[in-house]
């Protein structure tokens, strides 16, 4: 007797959706716990000039059924957004659905797989009252995946997989299933429905298992049957994914690394498409998964936005650093809906992305200038100033919770530290002192801003020969101060004579203007030049 599987093709917000109506309740818009939603608005594919309402139960599991025998066959993306009785709005939701597949016609077909055998394919009608008969006599009694999607001419939905027992002797109205995975010795029992037995496998972990299984009928029990399969929640090394877009029947395979693999879509053109996929561990191998994703390979043109239910939607005007000023003036003062969609270089626009914002009037706002004079340097909020300045401005938030704004009118003084090189035969008076040796001598004072300051005198008394000096013209000794090497601006020089701070002679240079301090130490010294007309004094900074 020839073994049949009944399919019926049950329709709800799961992306399907028939000529007349898509049901949906408010289960299914995910809102927030504790709010009710009395209506939703809801548009197609980014028409915004054609906004849909419709009321809905307070019983969240009741039904209310989406208008969409006004758009064409085919994909098409619908947006809602919830509205509660006081005029409320809360995010909006966007979901891929495939619109008119499901026409109880001779033109809806059923096309199925078995386990892995993608290359063979089996066609069934859609009877009238949405239901397709699959013939299954020619597979072996067992456990089988099954792998579907319905076709009508040109277009297919994305892919459902399921697992069935497969069982030529018995009737299933009667029959129960007994499971066990690995060597465990906990067995479970699950009844079939409709020639399908549900098998649990939440509480095992990640990888490959062995499923193991027996078929009950009161006292009747058939032999135990095994089959590798792949628990999905987290693969393990060295898993494949194997997949395929639309309905091409050739497929890649992928390694998955730490659980995730990356699949080019670099081949198909630009719109929405269907990946199918399964997952294979060596011998073992998934059931399919389809998933509808939009192809576009384009970057964003323009970012719109608008508040709450309206959708009046403005661009986004973004600034040379990419950031922008969304204006929410005309908003009243709480809490509100942000909505946010962006259209590429190809003309394409992506699902309404909503999020939420408070919006605060403060009329407590306020704005002080802080006058300050400070000698060399100011630290101020983070930042150290040494010039003058009026620009710097620091926003904090007041005790009402609004932006209280502090500006800086900062004057700097500077100190001033001078020092002072000289030199002189037998004493020096300096500052009321008298010096009769070598020495350095600093004096401490406020200038007139009231900044510390000091004056350095850096003395040096010639002792011994001493220098004596005749009028004349003065000598120039370049460059000063000076890494080592000098020249005087004199041409007949007969000898120069280089003294210490401590008025020792420490060398003398003959017949050259061209003086060598390198060896010498950092510090003053003072030459002693001899010309034709007498002696000249110049002194000299060694760095």
């Amino acid at each position: 007797m020839k073994k049949f599987l009944l399919i019926l093709v049950a329709l709800a917000t799961t992306g399907l959706a028939r000529a007349q109506g898509w049901p949906m309740s408010l289960d299914s818009l995910h809102l927030p716990p504790n709010v009710s939603a009395t209506q939703v608005q809801y548009w197609f594919d980014h028409d915004l000039a054609h906004i849909h309402s419709m009321g809905m139960s307070t019983d969240s599991t009741a039904m209310s059924t989406i208008d969409v025998s006004d758009i064409s066959s085919g994909l098409h993306l619908v947006t809602f957004q919830p509205i509660d009785s006081v005029g409320g709005c809360y995010p909006s939701s966007s979901t891929w659905f495939v619109n008119k597949i499901y026409m109880s016609d001779d033109t809806a077909t059923l096309r199925c797989y078995f386990d892995g055998e993608l290359s063979s394919y089996r066609l069934s009608p859609i009877n009238n009252i949405g239901v397709a008969t699959i013939d299954v006599s020619d597979l072996s009694s067992g456990l089988h995946s099954i792998n579907l999607h319905y076709c009508r001419g040109d277009e297919t939905t994305v892919t459902y997989s399921s697992y069935f027992v497969s069982i030529h002797y018995m009737d299933s109205d009667t029959l129960t299933l007994e499971y066990w995975f690995d060597q465990s010795d906990i067995r479970q029992r699950v009844d079939f429905n409709a020639g399908i037995a549900n098998v649990d496998a939440n509480g095992i972990s990640s990888g490959l298992h062995l499923l193991n299984y027996r078929v009950l009928r009161g006292d009747a029990v058939t032999m135990a049957q095994s089959a590798f399969f792949v628990n999905e929640k987290s693969l393990s090394s060295g898993a494949m994914i194997e997949y395929w877009f639309d309905n091409s029947s050739s497929h890649s395979q992928l390694a998955l690394s730490e659980g995730t693999a990356t699949i080019s879509a670099a081949g198909l053109s630009q719109g929405l498409h269907t990946l199918n996929y399964r997952f294979r561990q060596d011998d073992a191998v998934s059931v399919m998964h389809s998933a509808l994703f939009d192809r576009v390979d384009n970057d964003i043109v323009t970012l719109y936005y608008a508040f709450d239910t309206s959708h009046a939607y403005q661009p986004v005007v973004f600034d040379a650093g990419g950031g922008a000023v969304l204006d929410a003036s005309a908003l009243a003062e709480g809490n509100h809906l942000l909505n946010l969609m962006a259209q590429g270089s190809y003309g394409t626009y992506t699902p309404v992305d909503t999020g939420s914002f408070e919006r605060f009037v403060c009329s407590s706002s306020s704005m002080t200038t802080e006058t300050v004079a400070a000698c060399d340097s100011f630290y101020w909020y983070g930042t150290t100033y040494t010039v003058s300045t009026n620009m710097p401005m620091h926003t904090e938030l007041n005790a009402q919770g609004c932006d209280s704004v502090i500006m800086l009118d900062l004057t700097i003084h500077y100190s001033s530290h001078e020092t002072i090189y000289d030199t002189a035969q037998g004493s020096y008076e300096w500052e009321g002192e008298t010096f009769t040796e070598s020495c350095e001598y600093t004096v401490y004072y406020q200038t007139v801003d009231g900044c510390d300051s000091t004056r350095t005198l850096v003395l040096t008394i010639i002792g011994g020969e001493g220098i004596a000096s005749v009028a004349g013209e003065s000598i120039t000794a370049y460059p000063n101060p000076t890494t080592g090497h000098l020249t005087l601006d004199a041409s007949d020089v007969a000898t120069v004579a280089v003294y210490d701070q401590a008025g020792r002679l420490v060398t003398t240079f003959y017949n050259t203007n061209q003086i060598n301090l390198s060896d010498l130490p950092t510090g003053l010294y003072v030459l002693r030049v001899t010309l034709p007309s007498g002696n000249r004094i110049q002194r000299v900074v060694k760095q």
